[in-house]
């Protein structure tokens, strides 16, 4: 993986909306 910025973390922030419903 490269490196991780705003782009990693909202990624991360989206997939834990959608889990979280």
């Amino acid at each position: 993986m490269m490196r991780c910025g705003i782009f990693c973390i909202f990624g991360v922030s989206l997939i834990a909306m959608v889990f979280a419903g």
